[in-house]
């Protein structure tokens, strides 16, 4: 401005081109200077500005994290089905081996004489209860072996009656004439089974079932019958 054309105009006319020169030099020097500063500053103003955000963001709370709900209750609903399927195979096993075995009567199939049966557990109805099931081992032209003689509705708890029913064949060759009457099945101890099977509302059977002791075996069962009574 009015200084730099003062100071031209005191200066000697054959300095004049050398001090013009120095005075361009000094101006642009002060431009270069004021431009570093102000890129220094835009810088500090940066830095400033990019760790305050990121203090920012460090001191917000996180949130937590959100489990997917129907994935929690499917998993959840496994998770009890299991439970309920251990107890029931718990339960089953406990009672399996209560009930489970070699069993034999001496007067249920009359003439026949002593007939042994295995029995065993099994699941009835939707809710899968338990109920006994009694397969003859050695059986009588009535009811050969490998023939179920009996089953429950139900488990039998000591002391009580359960309904069952009971598999028949009056004529020995006719292959489809099995049939079922109803009976009941009580459990008179854990070694003894009191069954009774009607065979109309005048006429029924009853006898007794005990369970294969460590002294006795299947050997010297009388299997031999003679093929007269009805037979179960």
């Amino acid at each position: 401005g009015p200084f730099f054309l003062s100071l031209l105009s005191t200066m000697h006319p054959l300095s004049l081109r050398r001090r013009l020169t120095l005075l361009v030099s000094i101006f642009f020097g002060l431009v270069h200077a004021f431009h570093h500063r102000s890129v220094g500053s835009n810088s500090i103003k940066n830095s400033l500005s990019y760790s305050t955000n990121r203090i920012r963001l460090e001191s917000q709370p996180v949130a937590p994290k959100i489990e997917d709900p129907i994935r929690t209750i499917d998993d959840k609903e496994e998770d009890d089905d299991n439970d309920e399927s251990d107890v029931l195979v718990d339960a089953l096993t406990f009672k399996l081996a209560e009930m489970e075995g070699l069993w034999y009567s001496d007067d249920f199939y009359g003439s026949h004489g002593r007939e042994w049966v295995k029995v065993s557990a099994k699941l009835v109805g939707e809710t899968a209860s338990s109920a006994l099931v009694a397969v003859k081992v050695t059986g009588d032209p009535n009811v050969p072996a490998g023939c179920i003689t009996y089953q429950t509705k139900s488990w039998p708890s000591l002391g009580e009656k359960v309904a069952a029913e009971i598999q028949v064949r009056a004529d020995p060759t006719d292959p489809d004439g099995f049939s079922w009457l109803p009976g009941e099945l009580t459990l008179i101890a854990k070694n003894e089974i009191r069954l009774m099977c009607y065979y109309n509302p005048f006429a029924r059977s009853v006898g007794s079932f005990f369970r294969q002791n460590d002294d006795e075996s299947e050997e010297g069962c009388d299997d031999e019958n003679d093929g007269t009574n009805l037979g179960e």
